[in-house]
């Protein structure tokens, strides 16, 4: 019987029941698979038509055909999504997690026969899963018995959780019968594939009512992480695979009075005990979720905090930006509950992670000084993901300091109608633009002629011709067509000044290399901070300071890296590039491109509109392609400033 449903089982099918006779030459040929491999598929399908009372008839002179109820077997194929393993990338995730979830040694020509390709195309993808789980810290040993991969149950329980986290559904809410708001999960398709989905549903429906007994409020990635761990726990157990036993003080915890109270309704529902261990690891959930923000009232000032420690290193460490309270209040709130939660080992998943890495660069570099002193004070370990999370408080710090302190049009207004028309006027303007224009003075067309204008706009009900500056002639009703124009003179100067001119400045030819034959990352930097140093843009230790960075969290980015060094060892703001189309060893990862911002306080003035021109560039997939071959420098040069065409 098929071990998993692939696309082609689908397809196969359904062409023989819309031909009703049909055989091996046509289906190979619509279906693109040899003729022996179609056999393998159709050997594969009889259970499964069997279960429908419908019997798979291969014949020699009269091809293949079905018989039986052939209506029920159309409208299920029709009703079921089944997972496709067409592609490289869908095979080496099945692979990937064949070797979370199994507990027996697998043989390379089995894998072979269950996902119907050779031989070689299976070793050759196993070389990529082999090297995930190794940059993972695993190894999949080899022996005569085939091939497994070398873990404790924890190691491959935390491995499924987060494959499992990969493809989950998410939560919704809907009512039950008393009209109650309860959670629900929604599970994928891939996610139907790799856990026991009845389990999760059950699971669903204990959190449910351990959450109305306890009023504890749980967050969505809380409730995600205690559904999968459940889940998973339920399975191993019956399985009687069991974790180790405790080693930490940790995990030696006193077993929290809502642990028992979850510990018995799983119990119950399930019918089995859980052994002391699997209380001990579901109490670090529960005691994460109990001293959540959402379960614990907090008003911030700088005096009540708890922990007047993390107060202080997210200011120091935040200096640079003169973080207001608003952003020290969400860290705090956001910290004290992370620092608890990877106490208990408790990691996060963050969907988002390599966007947030992409859209938002500064924020996520303006994080990593924080992250380091987090992790020295509180002996944990943050990785990417968590990273991320506190990228997105100090964005929001930035968009709203942005819309704070955005400079405003000086605009002079010229009116001749009078006192009281020229009061109106400016004080609708004052009204719908508050944010963008600030009135300076109001002078008749006499006084403009005569006056020095030093604004970068001039609003007049009266034609003004003749005029270095921008004029936008308005009735002094200021209707919407007058609005319109004043609107199209603010997005004008907003583009203006958000133009590449402010990257291109720190760029030098001197500081472009373009090389080939393959290099890896201390190669790389050493070249570029050598370079630096050399052209006294930089002083001694830029090199060690940038291996620094790379260690808190690697600057790789699909096909380019932005490493940075501290600014103590810039003297001279500089964005050096190094391309090679042959490829760059990046820790885990292979980059063509390298952006080095050896930036420091003095860029601090134009920083925002260096890493927005930035992040459109790499998000031009075209122009990042072309980089990758480009001969000379000129070519560099030119397709950057091809961005905003």
């Amino acid at each position: 019987m098929i071990d998993q449903f692939d696309i082609k089982h689908k397809k196969l099918i359904q062409f023989i029941l819309k031909k009703q006779k049909t055989n091996y030459e046509e289906l190979s040929e619509y279906s693109g698979l040899s003729k022996r491999t179609v056999a393998k598929y159709l050997n594969e399908v009889r259970d499964f038509l069997n279960s429908f009372n419908v019997l798979l008839t291969i014949k020699q002179g009269e091809g293949v055909y079905l018989e039986g109820d052939l209506k029920e077997l159309e409208d299920t194929l029709n009703s079921l999504n089944f997972y496709s393993s067409d592609s490289k990338e869908n095979r080496q995730i099945r692979l990937y997690s064949k070797f979370i979830l199994s507990s027996e040694f697998i043989k390379v020509q089995d894998l072979a026969d269950e996902f119907f390709v050779s031989r070689s195309t299976i070793e050759s993808e196993l070389k990529v899963v082999r090297k995930k789980f190794l940059n993972q810290g695993f190894e999949i040993i080899s022996n005569r018995n085939g091939m497994i991969l070398d873990v404790s149950e924890q190691e491959k329980r935390e491995l499924m959780s987060d494959l499992i986290s990969q493809f989950w559904g998410g939560l919704s809410y809907s009512k039950d019968l008393g009209q109650n708001l309860i959670l629900q999960v929604e599970t994928s398709t891939y996610l139907e594939q790799i856990l026991n989905t009845d389990n999760l549903k059950i699971i669903t429906k204990i959190l449910n009512t351990f959450t109305n007994i306890t009023s504890l409020i749980l967050t969505d990635y809380e409730y995600q992480s205690l559904a999968i761990h459940l889940t998973i726990a339920i399975e191993r157990i019956r399985n009687n695979l069991f974790l180790e036993e405790l080693n930490s003080e940790t995990d030696k915890r006193i077993i929290e009075n809502n642990t028992i109270l979850l510990s018995e309704l799983v119990e119950e529902e399930f019918d089995l005990l859980l052994p002391e261990m699997e209380k001990s690891y579901l109490n670090n959930h529960v005691i994460a979720i109990q001293n959540n923000v959402l379960n614990n009232e907090f008003s911030y000032t700088p005096i009540n905090v708890k922990d007047k420690n993390l107060h202080n290193l997210i200011t120091e460490s935040l200096a640079s930006i003169n973080p207001d309270v608003e952003l020290v209040k969400s860290l705090i709130l956001h910290l004290d509950a992370a620092i608890v939660r990877l106490k208990l080992d408790l990691n996060i998943y963050n969907p988002y992670t390599e966007e947030i890495k992409v859209s938002f660069p500064l924020a996520f570099e303006t994080a990593i000084p924080l992250v380091y002193n987090i992790e020295k004070n509180y002996q944990i370990k943050m990785n990417d993901d968590e990273i991320a999370y506190i990228a997105i408080h100090i964005q929001n710090f930035f968009e709203r300091a942005s819309s704070i302190n955005r400079l405003k049009l000086k605009a002079v207004i010229v009116c001749s109608s009078g006192y009281g028309t020229s009061k109106l006027l400016e004080q609708r303007i004052k009204s719908m633009f508050f944010d963008e224009i600030e009135v300076s003075r109001v002078l008749s067309l006499g006084d403009l002629e005569k006056t020095l204008v030093t604004e970068d706009l001039i609003i007049s009900t009266i034609p003004v011709s003749q005029h270095d500056i921008p004029v936008v002639q308005v009735s002094p009703l200021l209707g919407k067509l007058d609005r319109e124009k004043i609107l199209d003179v603010i997005n004008k100067n907003t583009e203006e000044n958000h133009t590449i001119d402010q990257f291109m400045g720190y760029l030098d030819e001197d500081l472009i290399f373009i090389d080939n034959g393959s290099q890896d990352r201390e190669y790389v930097l050493s070249k570029l901070c050598g370079r630096l140093i050399s052209k006294k843009y930089a002083k001694e230790g830029i090199f060690e300071s940038s291996m620094a960075r790379e260690e808190i969290s690697s600057t790789a980015i699909d096909s380019f890296s932005m490493p940075h060094a501290q600014i103590e060892y810039i003297h001279v703001p500089k964005i050096a590039i190094y391309v090679n189309k042959d490829g760059i060893a990046w820790d885990k990862d292979n980059v063509k491109i390298v952006f080095f911002f050896a930036l420091n306080k003095e860029a601090k003035k134009n920083i925002n509109e260096v890493y927005s021109f930035f992040n459109e560039l790499i998000s031009n997939e075209e122009i990042m392609k072309k980089l990758i071959h480009v001969s000379d420098k000129d070519e560099i040069i030119s397709l950057i400033k091809k961005v905003n065409e």
